[in-house]
This record gives C-alpha cells, structure tokens and sequence, in this order.
C-alpha cells in the first residue's frame, strides 16, 4: 500500500478500535460489579461474570482470526462493530444473574473478533518492520481502559447500569465511521478449502507449528504474573495502610508507562531489526519488577516497580506482536493473532489464580519470585524464534 495509504488505514484502525474499547470499558467496570450485585450475585458468580467475556475471547479468537484470513478483515471488524454498538441495548431487559452471564457471553465475542482481526488488518498494512505500527495501535486500547471507567462512572452517578449500556451502544456506534472508510483496505488471498474443514483442523494447525505455540506460550506466560500483580497488589496496598487511592494511582502509573513506551520500544526494534531483543529486555524488567513487590512497602519503591512492570510490558508488547506476524507470514496473520490472543487470554485467567495459590501457600517474597520466573521462561522460546520461524508452517 502507498504509505499515505498506509497511514489513512492505520488512522482508521486506531479511532475505530478506541470507540468501541471505550464504550466496552465504560460498560465493565464499576459498571458491570454493580449491576451484578444488584440482580444478587454472591462473590463467586460476581467473578463468574467478570471473566466470562474472557474465557469467551480465550476459546473463539482462533476462529474468528482464521475466518478473516479466508473472508478478509472488513466484513468481521462491521460485524464486531455491530456487536460492540448493539448488544449493550439487550441489558435492559437482564432481570437475572443467569441472564447477565449469558449476555457477557455474546458481549465477549465482539472482543473476541477485534483483537485479532485489527492485529492482523496492522500487519497486512505495511510489509517492512511493523513493531512500531503495534506500538502505536496499542495506544487506542490504552486510551478506551483510561477514559472508559472514567465514563462509566460519571454516568452511573446519573442514571441507572442499563442506562449507561445504552450509553455506550452510541459511543460504539461512532466506529462506524472508520470502519466504513477500511472498505478498501488490504484484500486476503483465498483458501483452498472449507470454512468448516479449517476450523476442524485448528487442533492440529496448532500442534504442527511450533513457532505459533511457542508465541502462544510466551504471552500466556508473560500475563500470569502480571494480572496476578494487577489483583492482589492493590489488596497488598491496602493491607500495608495504603489508601484506595494509592492503589489506583500505582495501576494508572503502570498503563501510563506502558502506553508511554510502546511506540518508543516498536520504533527501536524496528531500526535495530532485532524485535526478540527487545522482547526479551520488556520481559527481563517485568521480572525484576515483580522480584521488588513484596519489598515496596514505601510509595517511591511502589512507583518504581509500577513504571518498571508499565515500561517492560510496553516494551515486550509491540515487539512480540511484530514476530507473531513475521512468523505467520501473509496468508495465516488473523489465525495467528487469534491462537496467541486465546492464549494470552488464558494468561489472564490463570494469574489470579496461581498468584493467589502462590500467596496462599508461601510467603511473599517466594510466591513473586515464582511468578517472576514464570515471566522470565517466557523468554526461552523467543532465544529460539528464529529456527522455529524457518520451519514455519502456516497458511
């Protein structure tokens, strides 16, 4: 594509995919925990809830990226489109917990097609290095987790939780106009065979290519200890006499030297040529970071490990996303995207959980270090990306 082309599209990726971000984080939280517990959810529905729309992303992104790569990209990102500005209109007719559950369900698959398909619509843009391209389109998510809740709780200050999914429905809808601009975006070569026959065969696409399970690995690992920080950190603040506002100020301080890093880290990878080294750096810091935790009992030391975890996670997080897509190549970008985002969303998953069991049963110091070291293996398959990308066997 001719590069003012290039830029137009990116431009078009990035307002559409901050829209509907926005409007979905204004929908999640302290929306959605306070809706729940009005219909009477109990805490273990509550977490029920919350996480559905993960497990949703965790088990459809591979599909929803393989079908792109068969149809293209611009007849997913209007139905995903569709499903971020229309489904919030159905919660006014949620009376139940059970109803909610299943609404989140359906409300999760409009994630579940905007990760991967904008990824791979990035990847399709430019065929030269392309870590910076990710760096800056990380930034339109960043900006919808910062400004959403922000939304979210002004509204719910006025009006009622259905309301304010309405709300949303609006801001969602503005996607519309990027996206209808994208009509003439980057086409797809076809496939030989069937919708149905290549879903069939994503168990085995998966096993056979190594470089794509080892990606996946990488970032189901590299979200373990990180998501372990972001719940139970917060809680550790509070123990320790800090304030509820202390323990929002370390979070935003964290998306805030993430956001501010990613087109700096993309932009290095791409001149140095050399994407894993900047990979493995993020990764390195993110470890010493969380090493640090359980000694930051002062607020600089907190600070200190929030830019560290913000900086090394923006610095890993573009240059990751250009090798997922120089190792899948330009038949099989959405397929890839979709494998290492369903298992990055089991990273999500799986860190409260083994952060908490790691808490539960050892001290601090020795539960951090294992979640550090769990990061820190996410470095071994990116030491050997290069010979897995050369037997590469996607499309």
């Amino acid at each position: 594509m001719h590069r003012t082309s290039v830029l137009s599209a990116f431009a078009a990726l990035f307002l559409a995919d901050f829209a509907v971000r926005t409007a979905y984080m204004a929908g999640k939280s302290p929306v959605l925990p306070v809706f729940a517990d009005q219909l009477g959810a109990n805490e273990v529905i509550l977490g029920a809830i919350v996480s559905v729309s993960t497990l949703t992303g965790m088990l459809s992104k591979p599909v929803f990226g393989m079908l792109s790569d068969r149809y293209g990209r611009w007849i997913w990102l209007m139905l995903g489109t569709a499903l971020f500005a229309f489904t919030p209109l159905l919660y006014s007719g949620v009376t139940t917990t059970e109803d909610l559950v299943a609404l989140r369900l359906l409300h999760g698959l409009a994630t579940a097609i905007y990760g991967p398909v904008t990824l791979a619509f990035i990847a399709d843009l430019d065929a030269g290095p392309k870590a910076e391209l990710f760096g800056w389109f990380g930034l339109s998510r960043t900006g919808g987790y910062i400004l959403g809740p922000l939304i979210g709780g002004l509204l719910l200050s006025y009006v009622s939780a259905p309301q304010v999914y309405a709300c949303t429905s609006l801001i969602a809808v503005l996607a519309y106009i990027p996206v209808l601009s994208l009509r003439t975006g980057p086409r797809n070569a076809a496939k030989k065979h069937s919708a149905t026959y290549q879903i069939s065969e994503l168990p085995s696409l998966l096993t056979r290519n190594r470089p794509l399970l080892g990606f996946g690995l990488v970032e189901m690992s590299s979200r373990v200890g990180l998501y372990a920080v972001k719940t139970f950190l917060p809680l550790m603040i509070l123990a320790q006499g800090g304030t509820p506002l202390s323990a929002g100020v370390f979070l935003s301080v964290q998306e805030m030297a993430m956001a501010a890093t990613r087109p700096l880290a993309g932009r290095l990878a791409d001149r140095l040529r050399a994407p894993e080294k900047v990979a493995m750096a993020g990764l390195a810091l993110m470890a010493a970071a969380l090493v640090m935790v359980p000694s930051a009992k002062s607020a600089d030391l907190l600070m200190l490990v929030a830019i560290s975890i913000g900086i090394g996670n923006g610095a890993y997080h573009p240059a990751a996303m250009a090798m997922i897509a120089r190792a899948a190549g330009t038949d099989a970008t959405g397929f890839a995207f979709g494998i290492v985002g369903g298992m990055r969303n089991m990273g999500k998953l799986l860190g409260p959980i083994i952060g908490g069991a790691l808490l539960f049963t050892l001290p601090h110091e020795y539960a951090f270090t294992v979640l550090a070291l769990t990061t820190l293996g996410a470095m071994a398959p990116i030491m050997h990306q290069r010979s897995l990308i050369k037997n590469n066997q996607f499309g």
